[in-house]
């Protein structure tokens, strides 16, 4: 018999962000439950509002499915007794396993002869089996935070009011804590009263009766059609926003939307702030009008149907939410930004770190430095060392401080310059050095936003790994991963002109004396490293190829930390072989050739330059002269990062090398000829160990010797 099962956790309402991965673990949590105990299924839905978790499924097979399975028991030996009889051992597997002495058969194993038996299993009522593994999915559901709210140790993202769970008519029994499961809901909030759902089938449309639309598609689609509506009415258009959208789909269980007008008074506010007010405090949308500004009017989703006089409150607290923003940001262009910089003393960077005018001390030194190497002149330099200098004084404003606006961190900082005169390129590098603040935020557009947004995570790391600041495979409560992930993905769209292991160097004397750069400096470098490699595995690059440029060697023989130019050596190397494989393989021959026999080679001291006056072969001579040229003319290609005409000059080379392995002995029996050899062969070996080292590359045939 096929029938329909429903599970509703009825619950105080549960933060919006807790809410889809709920539903997924309670969706994956019972296609297991199912899976391991032979129940057949057909679909499965699973829904939610922030005070109900629902899970439909039809077609539930209410009786197991049976199979017949091998179970294999003790040894031979230990099953029988000399005389063929029964043991104790053996007795016990009969009794376990419901099975007569008949059925028995013997498997051979690794491990000698076992006694086995074919069992049924399955065919009985999924009742009980519901029972018990519901109650298991529920209280597996993990939230970031929990809560107990009875004497009972039972714990959830919220308390837990009523639990239906249904097999058609048939109720699941499950106890949690002092909660039954029944046949028993309640409707929307504002009716607060009971609903009896004689049949799961009945669920949704007993619901909607009741001012519930389960279905979360439905509760979209109505707001969606509602603000066109309103878009088309006022002749403006929706600015998108997917999490505002979801936020009050799951709010709302009978969502209705209606417009509210913002006063004119506040129209001349950035609008940054008008629509971080809206959205991110009363969750209302936001719409441009048809000349692309931001329109006196904001839609809201109710909850609880729509009158004049529910809009007339809705309005009368956005007006109270942006006097609150217009207050702070007239009273804090009261003060410069630049006259702000001693305030920074009185907010904490991390403990053992500063504060805050010391990090903005580190950002100063640190532009001082490099951004001469990074801007063409002094005027760009200047203009990044100013947006150093202004960068973090929004922390001290009103609209920053009082933990209003905090999402606008370095937006505010952007317009108080703005609007206290300073130049437009160092306001917008002080608005952009935050980010990119998550995953799926944007890189800086201007070149100083992304220099100082460069040197702010790179400091933050260094000073992060000097106290030793831990994280674990799931916990990352320093933002570690989040940091290196918005250095890696800026150094891939921006051509800086340094190191990471220069970088790490110079950051690290601006701490203090005591923490021990050297150590910072080897595990901070093989973080990067490592969350290099993990970003360009998720970007689906060749695995190979990773690691060979992971291990490219510059300069003078160490590792390479040029992560922009590692990243666009991946791609490049991903598109070579695609792209030219004939040339990938010139490349890949003679780098392969040289680093195989320099490692075979085995020396144990450093090999200095060669000595000229010691080749005996004209061969020798000739590859020198070719190495060196070599060397000059791609030299400039580096810093164009022209891996094209690099790839091509090192080609170049592969006969000449072919030629030098089959005539020339290079591990002769004189030492200092055989030394002297290998030193010639290592300026080769330099050149392609630039690019990647090669011998890490795998070609499907590896035909390249």
């Amino acid at each position: 018999m096929l029938a329909t099962l429903l599970l509703e956790i009825r619950t105080e309402e549960i933060p919006v962000a807790y809410i889809e991965p709920a539903l997924t673990s309670l969706e994956k949590g019972f296609e297991l439950l199912c899976k391991k105990n032979l129940i057949s299924i057909g679909n499965t839905k699973t829904s939610a509002t922030n005070r109900r978790l629902v899970l439909l499924a039809d077609d539930v097979n209410t009786t197991q499915k049976e199979e017949e399975v091998k179970i294999t028991g003790p040894s031979r030996d230990a099953a029988f007794d000399k005389d063929g009889n029964l043991t104790l051992i053996g007795q016990k597997f009969l009794e376990k396993n419901n099975m007569k002495p008949e059925q028995i058969f013997f498997e051979d194993t690794s491990k000698g002869q076992k006694i086995a038996c074919n069992k049924k299993v399955g065919g009985e009522d999924i009742l009980p089996i519901l029972s018990r593994g519901i109650l298991e999915i529920i209280q597996s559901i993990s939230f970031p935070k929990t809560m107990r709210w009875d004497e009972t140790d039972i714990v959830f993202a919220r308390p837990i009011r009523s639990i239906v769970a249904l097999l058609n008519d048939r109720i699941v029994p499950l106890e949690i804590g002092n909660i039954s499961s029944s046949n028993k809901t309640i409707g929307h909030w504002t009716l607060d009263n009971e609903v009896i759902i004689p049949h799961a089938k009945q669920y949704v449309s007993l619901m909607s009766k009741n001012k519930v639309t389960v279905s979360i598609s439905k509760r979209k689609k109505s707001i969606i059609t509602e603000l066109q509506e309103i878009e088309q009415k006022f002749n403006v258009t929706l600015i998108q926003d997917d999490k505002l959208l979801n936020d009050n789909i799951l709010l709302a269980e009978d969502p209705v939307v209606f417009s509210c007008s913002i006063s004119p008074d506040f129209m001349y506010l950035p609008k940054e702030i008008l629509i971080t007010a809206l959205k991110e405090h009363q969750r209302t949308f936001c719409f441009r009008d048809n000349k692309g500004n931001l329109a006196p009017l904001t839609a809201v989703v109710s909850n609880n149907g729509v009158n004049e006089k529910i809009i007339k409150s809705n309005e009368q607290v956005i007006f109270a939410r942006l006097s609150d923003a217009k207050f702070f940001y007239e009273e804090d262009l009261k003060v410069k930004l630049d006259d702000r910089i001693t305030q920074l003393t009185g907010i904490a960077f991390f403990p053992n770190l500063g504060n805050m005018l010391d990090k903005t001390n580190r950002l100063k030194k640190m532009s001082q430095k490099y951004a001469p190497l990074f801007f063409s002149n002094e005027d760009e330099t200047d203009k990044t060392f100013l947006a150093a200098h202004l960068c973090k004084t929004d922390l001290t404003t009103l609209l920053i401080g009082e933990k209003e606006f905090n999402s606008l961190q370095g937006k505010a900082g952007e317009f108080y310059a703005l609007a206290q005169g300073e130049d437009p390129v160092v306001a917008k590098a002080i608005g952009e050095h935050y980010n990119p603040v998550d995953v799926k935020d944007n890189i800086p557009v201007t070149k100083h936003g992304a220099f100082l947004a460069f040197i702010d995570r790179l400091d933050t790391l260094v000073g992060l790994f000097a106290i030793k600041a831990t994280f674990t495979s799931s916990k990352d409560p320093y933002g570690l991963r989040r940091t290196s992930l918005g250095l890696i993905k800026i150094w891939e769209d921006y051509t800086f002109p340094f190191t990471l292991s220069d970088l790490i160097d110079e950051n690290a004397k601006l701490y203090k004396e005591e923490f021990n750069i050297d150590l910072v400096k080897e595990e901070l470098e093989n973080f990067m490293i490592e969350r290099l490699k993990n970003y360009c595995l998720e970007q689906n690059y060749r695995f190979d190829h990773i690691n060979a440029v992971l291990d490219r060697r510059y300069p003078d023989d160490q590792r390479a930390t040029d992560i922009g130019t590692s990243l666009k050596i991946i791609t490049y190397l991903d598109n070579l072989i695609r792209d030219d494989e004939y040339l990938f393989r010139k490349l890949l021959r003679p780098g392969r050739r040289l680093a195989n026999i320099l490692k075979s080679a085995n020396m144990k001291e450093n090999l200095a330059e060669p000595e000229p006056s010691l080749f005996k072969e004209g061969l020798e001579f000739e590859i020198y002269t070719a190495f060196q040229t070599a060397k000059r003319s791609i030299e400039p290609a580096w810093e164009e990062k022209d891996f094209v005409y690099i790839t091509w000059k090192l080609a170049d080379l592969d006969e000449l090398i072919h030629n030098f392995f089959e005539k020339v002995i290079v591990i002769d029996k004189d030492p200092a000829t055989r030394k002297n050899r290998l030193s010639l062969l290592k300026i080769g070996d330099a050149l392609f160990r630039r690019i990647a080292n090669l011998t890490e590359i795998q070609l499907l045939d590896e035909e390249i010797n």
